[in-house]
């Protein structure tokens, strides 16, 4: 563990050993360049060095393995040029050579920026003038003010009306009026709309309501098949029929 103070700063760096540093440790020993070709001329040093590994945790393991098994299909394709790849495995070599190359450049510029850092400021913070304030309270504002000011508001809310109860009247429902169209076509064969539509209320707003449902309950055994209608001129009454296949 190494640490660095810098400005009032304390920073701590740990030494990293990942398979990039093993990597370009390896490169860099045979004076190579960081491209497929030394790639593939440093898999088996690669794989050598990390079987000599004492210990590893999973997840060293797992980054070591994955770098591995991308070297390993570098080595391949060089071997065998007309190897055919698949689009992942593209991917992954052109991957691991553009993260390798960034984490070289990163790696350079490293001692440069631990040796300047500090001791430059690349950013300064501008001068900030000290301004007066742009809100201050009101000089009559005083706690009875604002809860006068409150009650104000709370009188002059709506007051709550109570509505008088009323009651809620059943009407009938289209499943109902289709039920009962089925069962009366069933026993007669034939029967009006007029004589389907009656309603036994004296009121007239649920007499409408009634034959409203009614022509709808008419409406939708048409569709289903179930009955056939008849009407002979314009605004005439309308005679259901049972439809004779549903005989």
């Amino acid at each position: 563990m190494e640490e660095i103070t810098k400005a009032g700063y304390t920073i701590k760096t740990e030494a990293f050993s990942g398979p990039f540093d093993l990597l370009l440790e390896l490169i860099e020993n045979k004076k190579l360049f960081v491209n497929e070709i030394s790639l593939a001329e440093i898999t088996a040093d690669y794989i050598e060095h990390v079987r000599k590994m004492e210990s590893l945790d999973l997840g060293q393991a797992t980054h070591f393995a994955v770098v591995a098994a991308t070297l390993i299909l570098i080595k391949s394709k060089s071997l065998l040029p007309n190897l055919p790849l698949t689009k992942e495995e593209e991917t992954s070599i052109d991957d691991l050579e553009l993260r390798l190359k960034l984490y070289q450049a990163i790696k350079d510029i490293a001692p440069y920026i631990k040796e300047k850092y500090g001791k430059v400021v690349l950013l300064p913070l501008p001068d900030r003038p000290i301004g007066t304030a742009l809100f201050s309270p009101d000089k009559n504002l005083k706690k009875e003010s604002i809860e006068s000011a409150i009650l104000n508001v709370l009188g002059s809310l709506p007051v709550k009306v109570d509505l008088p109860e009323v009651t809620v009247k059943t009407i009938v429902s289209i499943e109902e009026m289709i039920s009962s169209l089925e069962e009366r076509i069933t026993s007669t064969m034939t029967l009006s709309f007029k004589e389907f539509s009656r309603s036994d209320s004296s009121e007239v707003k649920e007499v409408k309501i009634h034959t409203i449902v009614s022509f709808l309950a008419l409406l939708e055994l048409v569709r289903t098949g179930i009955i056939d209608v008849m009407q002979t001129n314009a605004y005439d009454d309308m005679t259901i029929s049972k439809r004779i296949e549903n005989i």
